[in-house]
């Protein structure tokens, strides 16, 4: 077995690390900037309230890491406009839906920015 070494503040111990162990800012493609997330680490995150101004910037952050985003929202304060941009990401998915009725979906996170006051 290789010894560990110290570089750049993390411990090594061989180039063959397997990519799920990795940390992972090395996952990140050196040539395009984009992250590229290994299945096994890809969460289905459930935003409620996601057409709204917190949600969408959350829902574009939680796509930049590599997660899939299901956003729900029943528009009466939030916009399409907001998540437009992210609409034609296959990883995002839209449903308008009004949280103060039961919703069943599989997802590994919930962050709950709906109010049904």
């Amino acid at each position: 077995m290789p010894k560990p070494t110290r570089q750049g503040g993390s411990v090594h111990q061989d180039q063959d690390q397997d990519q799920a162990t990795m940390p992972l800012k090395h996952l990140a493609a050196p040539d395009t900037g984009t992250f590229s997330m290994n299945y096994a680490l890809r969460k289905r995150i459930l935003v409620t309230g996601g057409a709204g101004f917190l949600g969408s910037h959350l829902a574009e952050r939680l796509l930049a890491e590599g997660h899939d985003v299901i956003c729900v929202d029943n528009f009466f304060t939030g916009t399409k406009d907001n998540i437009a941009t992210l609409l034609d990401n296959p990883y995002f998915e839209l449903m308008r839906h009004d949280v103060t009725f039961p919703l069943y979906v599989e997802v590994d996170e919930i962050y709950n920015l709906a109010c049904p006051a």
